[in-house]
């Protein structure tokens, strides 16, 4: 059972950072990439607060 979600997480991680390695490269391209990672982590920052404030109570003090 355990070894089975490794491999499911393992699987899930290599596909989620070869997307993400695939749009920093295209966005590399065009220029602004630092600009979209950055909103894009601000909002999801933002999410995560949103859904579980007591949880996620360290992101504020960086954001802000």
């Amino acid at each position: 059972m355990v070894k089975q979600h490794l491999l499911f997480y393992e699987r899930v991680s290599f596909l989620v950072t070869f997307t993400i390695r695939r749009f920093a490269t295209i966005i590399k391209h065009r220029g602004g990439l630092f600009v979209i990672t950055e909103n894009y982590m601000r909002r999801r920052a933002v999410e995560r607060r949103r859904r579980k404030p007591q949880e996620y109570a360290h992101f504020s003090r960086i954001s802000d």
